[in-house]
């Protein structure tokens, strides 16, 4: 991990004047004490892949969430993943490049709609559209996804291709994003962000929820399944032509319109319903007053609505005036239920003024059952209205905070707070060193082995036990391990089963058996022992690194085989006695256990000379 500080030959040029205390990088401006990092720095980075659709086997009654873009968008930009349309078999996963991601991993889309992203809440799966990434070490993984989709403009300049637009393996693993190198501060600036979604998350609901209940009004009011107190005389049957003058909206050049609405130009203009509620801008002067509007053409042909006040609308809107206050939004959600039905679909989509002056509907024949009605469809409009007008307004807040939490423009914390802060986790740390419970520092310990190494295909229980026992050693620290001799030995069967426990029980990993072994799985709170781990044990991380990453791809055997003359060159070093590399070696052999002789001496020779070569020793020889 490095800062990565810019040299750029024209960065003389840069008119932008750098901070005290910030740098310029190759993301930007950002404060001297954070770190540009490569996405391939913060864990594993998985593609995905596709099972053969044409082989059933691979998706009928399919349980493993297969995730695609589509399932992405369809967040609406919520941070959390839970399900997905389509499903994968085991089978299906075995037989594609598609890999198994645990909880918590982070999904990016790589491919058409580059940069979108969300967290797994469960085991995940995805097709080749996406760069998965699984966290390890000090990294928040809800940091990691705000920067994410706060560079996503960024990363849609690396994408190339012609059908689309793609972002590939290398262009990913090389993307970079600025560090706070305190995970507490990482935490601490997505919690802040987490607030605002929360609060937009809840605004969604509400909107929808109302949204639903206005569905279900309508349905009742519009027609004539529920009536209104006071309400009871008989509906009638009126062509729209009988009810309304059928008129259109004119042409209008769009370089006429202003983008705002302003005292120049204070009317909006309405057209095809496909954004802003219809509002192509705003002009000076207007058509019409109080109408119903529909689209006459294209895609959107046949939708209805009611337009209150002076406005002017285009060529493609058709427009229902009358004088006797019939244009309300009880007739225009009337019509809307019935106008799609009479749409031409003969070439383009259509839906023309003689057409809809024939169309024939169902109305309070009192018009102030239709004002009543409108009245309460209005209410509903308006609240919708303010909820979604408080949604933006916090979208906006959302937007201002990623920018200026996510380069360090602001700190939550002031220079003096984060020394004294850093000075009282050293303190805390070291007093919860020799307070906290060994048994729960034992498995905090476990817990970063089985995240370090739960995908590798050579990692199991006997693997486990024998590399706890050689960083503990190697590591000079005490988890009240008690290990004894015998077959599988060096083997401490309690702490083993303790640790399992206690794994489980905080939600970390659980173990299971697969074939003629056991794994270690990861569970929803996998990666929550990490600041316990650095609380406790960042002075031997460094030495705890070098053992893991050598260790990575041994077989079980292998680490037996030094595990075990580790323990027996401990044994005899403890004694204080004289010894020799075969005293060592005869030890194992003759006085361990007679599964050992399984073994040919010449790997024991071997695995002492590597062992005195890279210093996996108890002494200092």
């Amino acid at each position: 991990m490095s800062r990565n500080v810019e040299h750029n030959p024209n960065a003389k040029k840069e008119t932008k004047k750098v901070p005290k205390k910030f740098m310029q990088t190759d993301v930007g401006i950002i404060p001297e004490d954070w770190e540009v990092v490569k996405i391939k720095e913060f864990g594993y980075v998985y593609s995905g892949g596709t099972p053969s659709t044409t082989n059933v086997l691979y998706w009928n009654d399919g349980k493993i969430n297969w995730c695609t873009p589509t399932d992405i968008t369809a967040l609406a930009g919520r941070r959390y993943i839970e399900d997905t349309n389509l499903k994968i078999t085991e089978l299906g996963l075995k037989n594609s490049s598609a890999q198994l991601l645990p909880p918590n991993s982070l999904l990016v889309c790589t491919r058409a709609t580059i940069g979108k992203a969300a967290i797994t809440k469960n085991d995940f799966s995805t097709n080749q559209g996406f760069k998965n990434i699984v966290t390890e070490r000090d990294f928040d993984v809800n940091y990691l996804y705000y920067q994410i989709i706060f560079s996503e403009k960024r990363m849609l300049m690396l994408g190339t291709g012609s059908t689309f637009f793609e972002v590939s393996k290398k262009q990913f693993d090389n993307f970079q994003i600025p560090l706070p190198s305190d995970l507490y501060e990482q935490s601490d600036i997505a919690e802040v962000l987490s607030d605002i979604d929360a609060l937009i998350e809840a605004l969604d609901k509400k909107i929808t929820k109302k949204r639903a209940i206005k569905e279900g009004a309508m349905q009742q009011l519009l027609t004539g399944k529920k009536r209104l107190t006071g309400f009871n005389e008989p509906w009638e049957e009126k062509k729209i032509g009988e009810i309304f003058e059928v008129t259109r909206g004119l042409v209008l050049p769009m370089t006429s319109l202003s983008a705002i609405s302003s005292s120049d130009a204070p009317y909006p203009v309405y057209s095809s319903q496909t954004f802003n509620n219809g509002i192509a801008g705003y002009y000076k002067d207007f058509l019409f007053e109080n109408c119903i509007t529909w689209t006459t053409d294209g895609a959107n042909a046949g939708d209805v609505n009611y337009r209150k006040g002076k406005f002017y609308c285009t060529n493609v809107c058709g427009v229902l005036k009358s004088e006797e206050g019939n244009a309300n939004s009880c007739v225009s959600g009337i019509l809307n239920l019935v106008a799609k039905c009479y749409v031409s679909y003969i070439g383009n989509p259509k839906l023309m003024n003689n057409v809809m002056a024939d169309i024939l509907i169902s109305i309070p024949s009192s018009l102030k059952e239709q004002q009543a009605i409108a009245q309460i469809l209005t209410d509903m409009d308006d609240e919708i209205e303010r909820l979604e007008k408080e949604r933006a307004k916090y979208a906006a807040l959302k937007q201002g905070a990623m920018q200026k939490l996510l380069t360090g423009q602001i700190r939550l914390v002031t220079e003096a707070e984060v020394k004294a802060v850093t000075a009282t986790k050293k303190r805390s740390a070291e007093k919860a060193e020799t307070q906290v419970n060994v048994h729960f520092r034992r498995s905090v310990w476990a817990a970063e082995i089985a995240d370090r190494l739960c995908y590798e295909p050579t990692f199991g229980h006997v693997k486990m036990e024998k590399i706890i026992f050689l960083t503990e050693n190697l590591c000079g620290i005490d988890i009240g391990s008690k290990y004894h001799r015998g077959a599988a030995g060096p083997y401490d069967n309690r702490a083993i089963r303790s640790i399992d426990s206690q794994l489980l029980k905080q939600k970390w990993f659980k173990v299971v058996r697969m074939g003629m072994g056991y794994r270690y799985i990861p569970l929803p709170k996998r990666g929550g022992h990490k600041k316990y781990f650095k609380r406790y044990f960042s002075a031997e991380r460094t030495v705890f690194d070098k053992v893991i990453n050598t260790l990575r791809s041994w077989d079980s055997e292998r680490c037996e085989i030094v595990a075990t003359l580790y323990s027996a060159w401990k044994d005899l070093e403890n004694a204080k006695q004289p010894y020799t590399d075969n005293d060592i070696i005869n030890e194992v052999i003759n006085n361990w256990h007679e599964a050992k002789k399984r073994i040919p001496e010449e790997r024991w020779q071997k695995a002492l000379a590597w062992m005195l070569k890279n210093g996996f020793t108890p002494n200092k020889r």
